[in-house]
């Protein structure tokens, strides 16, 4: 009985070792810190602070019941968008102009105003509804797939200008740090960002999406995973 009974005793000083290893290593956890201080280990969560949310969540811009399409979709498109793409275009002009020497026959090229840079998406997004199998097919003069609305929006050439110059970011600026694979879109990201904030309160309970792109190209940020029908894509969130 004697050995039995210290056998039952190590059995329960083992097994009360182990649980209070495992609870230990369950509670161990990663504690918040400020941004640029060294992150440390501990045995307890720090106790969060939540301020008590206030916000009245919605639309914070009334449009009359009158309004039309054009004007909601001014609330993030609005003139200084297509400013902003037009400038771009015409410094990448610029730039590819003092590169490479621009053909004799090649029609002059003007700078890219406000006006030409909204009839330019304009042309792009309707590509989009009207297929056809080459984007100079949309300016045909042929009566069966002629489509008038284009050579009446612009010129086949000016088209033609304006997409190849076209530009979102300056290429003789760039950003530094772990964002720098994204300068090129950076110009679009401090526009529409200040615009989401300013007309929009969200709610004080949020989720992130994740989407999946399909992704060929060089991209630093670009994610492999045999596991997904996409395996090499550019996760956004």
């Amino acid at each position: 009985m004697g050995s039995s009974d210290s056998e039952e005793e190590s059995i329960s000083s083992v097994s009360s070792d182990s649980e209070e290893e495992e609870c230990d290593t369950i509670q161990i956890k990663r504690v918040k810190v400020e941004p640029g201080e060294a992150e440390e280990w501990a045995e307890r969560d720090q106790p969060q602070t939540l301020v008590e949310f206030a916000k009245v969540s919605g639309p914070t811009i009334e449009l009359s019941s009158t309004a039309t399409v054009s004007k909601y979709a001014e609330l993030l498109f609005d003139d200084s968008f297509f400013k902003l793409l037009a400038t771009h275009t015409n410094i990448n002009h610029k730039l590819q102009s003092a590169s490479y020497k621009t053909a004799s026959k090649s029609p002059v090229f003007e700078d890219v105003t406000v006006n030409d840079m909204k009839k330019f998406l304009g042309l792009l997004l309707l590509m989009g509804q009207i297929k056809k199998s080459h984007w100079r097919e949309y300016w045909t003069t042929d009566a069966l797939i002629e489509t008038p609305i284009f050579p009446q929006t612009m010129t086949r050439n000016r088209f033609e200008q304006i997409l190849r110059f076209f530009h979102i970011a300056d290429d003789t600026q760039s950003m530094d740090g772990a964002n720098k694979e994204l300068w090129i879109v950076k110009p679009l990201m401090d526009h529409f960002i200040p615009k989401f904030q300013s007309i929009y309160a969200p709610k004080q309970q949020l989720s992130m999406n994740e989407a999946i792109v399909p992704s060929t190209g060089n991209l630093r940020f670009r994610k492999h995973n045999p596991a997904k029908t996409t395996r090499l894509r550019k996760t956004i969130d």
